[in-house]
């Protein structure tokens, strides 16, 4: 409780953000790949964001899911004019996301939001990033709004764990590199994806803010290789609505 108190009383936007419910249109939804679908939503007057912050989507039409609502990091930025979301949909999905998929353009669902801390604000110049899977989705909006910057713009070096062998949005991070102090490492496995960990910490150390977005499981063993490193300035997106 105290620590609720605390996150209300030093970030107050956040919480009256939360606070905040918009209703939202569907535009159109694509499949990225086996399982993987993004959705795009009008940007309601007054709903703005840092690129990198998630926010609770819910009320979809016929959704008879007890669980009403879900947390989706937005993979759009604001000079996209639109909200995306992108998710994991399997063979056999929650009747929330059913719902999701038989949404049809002009439909209206509710947004809260949105916030969290996973933007760049209040980072180091020089910034990590560690994404596993479908994870890559606010690194999307994070890199994609950097690459628009013309001043001040952090030194972005991205580790990118697939799945299968796929990567989502290659094409677009590829094109970030062009046009931003960007680089990526794009690996398949575990065992890859801990080298570069490893090789990045001894680079960089605790001169940069490391920002984690993947599995619940994924972020707390990433945060032990970092903590025993001593590396503590660390920004997670830990939700499960991927």
């Amino acid at each position: 409780m105290w620590n609720l108190l605390y996150r209300i009383c030093t970030h107050p936007f956040d919480y009256w953000a939360l606070l905040r419910t918009k209703k939202i249109s569907f535009i159109k939804s694509e499949q990225e790949n086996e399982g993987v679908y993004s959705f795009y939503f009008k940007i309601p007057k007054g709903v703005t964001w840092k690129a990198g912050q998630h926010a609770i989507f819910s009320d979809l039409p016929n959704c008879t899911d007890k669980k009403q609502w879900r947390v989706f990091s937005i993979a759009s930025n604001t000079a996209e004019q639109c909200i995306q979301i992108t998710t994991n949909i399997p063979p056999q999905p929650s009747l929330y996301k059913q719902s999701l998929l038989q949404l049809k353009p002009g439909d209206q669902i509710k947004i809260r939001g949105p916030v969290g801390e996973f933007h760049v604000e209040n980072a180091k110049q020089i910034i990590v990033g560690i994404a596993g899977g479908v994870g890559i989705t606010p690194f999307r909006a994070l890199l994609g709004a950097l690459a628009t910057e013309s001043e001040g713009q952090n030194d972005v070096h991205l580790i990118y764990g697939g799945k299968n062998g796929v990567h989502l949005f290659k094409k677009e991070l590829m094109l970030y590199t062009k046009s931003s102090s960007l680089t990526i490492e794009f690996l398949n496995t575990q065992e890859e994806v801990s080298s570069a960990i490893d090789a990045t910490i001894q680079k960089y150390g605790s001169a940069a803010t490391y920002f984690i977005s993947g599995s619940p499981n994924m972020l707390t063993a990433i945060r032990k290789k970092l903590n025993q490193q001593g590396v503590s300035d660390i920004v997670t997106d830990p939700f499960k609505g991927y």
